[in-house]
């Protein structure tokens, strides 16, 4: 009699035979005892290595989304070139991430921001420039977590609500990170300087969450930091302005 059993998702695999006689001279119940109490200790190990695995997807994800949510498009074109050279990347359903033509579109896009970035003088040109680089962030945010879920087998919808709601985190942070600097600056061209100062960290990230997943917490502390730190700057104002009414 042979029994095969499946262990979530689907990766680990046992087959095990029941024998009626043994050469040992054992009873055949005993081997069966015995065998039967090893599949379990395996199947709890395969059980843990999955969830371990599947922890690790997560933190990959997160980083990625986190990335993106600070620049949106060359730690997405680093991502894809990554996973076109299978560097603890796999794209899964969403494998028109990594295709030339996806990667040409994201690099033409980071160059053409660059230089709208550069020439924008008005209130109201940044204010749309913002807008529009903030729905390409919460886009390839999503994209990204569901398409690391997909390759493992796992539903991407969860990874379209949560790569979304990083990547705006991490897209309002970065906004209000470079106009306090800038208002602390008094010029424009100081938000525009690290503006481009982000580029680059955003690439980092998404490289480290990558080929290190553990390394994602640390995007997420940051943006949990300067959020708190701006809403206590604020309260304090505003509570030194009642002291002045």
């Amino acid at each position: 009699v042979s029994l095969d059993i499946f262990a979530f998702p689907a990766s680990v695999h046992f087959s095990v035979a029941f024998p009626f006689a043994t050469p040992s001279g054992k009873p055949a119940s005993r081997v069966a005892a015995d065998r039967s109490k090893r599949i379990l200790f395996d199947i709890e190990i395969g059980s843990k290595k999955c969830l371990m695995d599947l922890v690790m997807d997560i933190m990959m994800a997160v980083g990625l989304a986190a990335a993106v949510g600070l620049r949106p498009f060359l730690p997405a074109l680093a991502a894809g070139l990554m996973s076109r050279a299978d560097i603890g990347l796999s794209l899964g359903d969403f494998g028109f991430l990594g295709s030339w033509p996806f990667l040409a579109v994201l690099a033409l896009l980071a160059v053409l921001f660059w230089a709208f970035e550069a020439l924008a003088t008005s209130q109201s040109a940044r204010k749309v420039l913002s807008l529009t680089t903030g729905i390409a962030s919460v886009t390839l945010g999503a994209l990204l977590f569901a398409a690391v879920l997909s390759a493992q087998g796992y539903s991407p919808l969860p990874g379209v609500v949560a790569g979304a709601t990083i990547a705006a985190t991490g897209r309002f942070t970065a906004s209000v990170f470079t106009a306090g600097a800038a208002r602390r600056a008094r010029e424009v061209r100081a938000q525009k300087l690290i503006i481009v100062y982000l580029e680059p960290v955003a690439v980092v990230i998404a490289v480290l969450a990558i080929v290190a997943p553990p390394v994602s917490v640390l995007p997420v502390a940051a943006f949990a930091f300067v959020l708190v730190t701006t809403r206590k700057r604020q309260a304090s104002k505003y509570e030194g302005l009642r002291i002045l009414r």
